[in-house]
Order: structure tokens, then sequence, then C-alpha cells
């Protein structure tokens, strides 16, 4: 506590003037990025576990987001949204109705022995991949993969328009 003189009247301040230890001004750590298109609840409820998220924004509306199951490892959704550097279905693929425009669905052929199935398309001129990988390729994966996929792409798609 000191005095200090405000003109004609004494002002008594009750403030510490101890020095910082800081080095600088507080810096308060920001939250991580959350995906704009697909939530990480949603990702665990298609995984059927929790997941790991990994987002990374190049702007508001254009980005990537990995969603990856931890327990059980093997499965994972992989979304891209914008720009030109993300895979995209042949001409020709099986077609996809009511997830954007000019949507298609197809398998990437993945050298780890995974199974990975994709709809790429586009929603309001901005384009988008959505690649689903499970661990096996029995047909009870391929089913749960595209069922998964499925429910992603018209999220997306959804949250997009």
């Amino acid at each position: 506590m000191f005095l200090v003189r405000l003109g004609a009247a004494l002002v008594c301040v009750l403030h510490s003037f101890e020095p910082s230890l800081s080095s600088g001004p507080e810096v308060t750590p920001s939250p991580p990025a959350e995906c704009p298109w697909f939530t990480e609840g949603s990702a665990t409820h298609a995984l059927g576990g929790e997941v790991l998220a990994t987002v990374t924004l190049r702007s508001s509306t254009e980005g990537v987001c990995d969603f990856v199951l931890r327990r059980p490892p093997g499965k994972e959704i992989k979304i891209y949204v914008g720009g030109n550097d993300h895979p995209s279905c042949a001409r020709g693929s099986k077609a996809v109705v009511g997830v954007g425009t000019h949507a298609s669905q197809c398998s990437l052929s993945n050298s780890q022995r995974e199974l990975q199935q994709m709809v790429s398309g586009a929603v309001r001129e901005k384009s988008f991949a959505i690649v689903v990988t499970t661990a096996a390729v029995p047909a009870a994966q391929s089913t749960e993969a595209l069922e998964i996929l499925r429910q992603v792409a018209e999220t997306v798609a959804g949250n997009l328009f």
C-alpha cells in the first residue's frame, strides 16, 4: 500500500509492484481447431470408439480433417475440402445421388492391405473428398466402410451447403 497525491487529495493505492517473473506478455493458449464439416463426436459414433482428431485448416473454407480410431486401430475418416490437392474418383466411377454435385464413389488401392472407400464431389463449387479406411478387406468390413462413408458424405455435404 502506498499514497499518491492527485491534486489536493491523497489517494491510497492497494497494489503490489512486485517484479513479474514472466518474460513477456501473458499468452493464453488457443483451443485446438475443430473440423468445420464433421464433429469429433460424429466421428466417434461413426468409427465406434474414441478418435484422435487432426485438423489442418488453410482458411475457414478449406482444409483437411483426419479422425483415427484409437483402439482398436485401423479405422480412419479423412475429409478434404477445397483446393486441388486432394484425391478424387476417376471418371466413370459410381455416381452418388443426394451428396452434392457430380459426386462419385470408388475404392482406392492401398499397399498396406487396408480397404479404402472414397466419395468425391462438390457442393456450391467447393470440392470435397472423403476417404474411409478400414483395416481388413472381408465383405463385412467393406459393407461397414460403405455405411460409414455414406453417413460422413451426407453430413459433410449438408454442412457445405
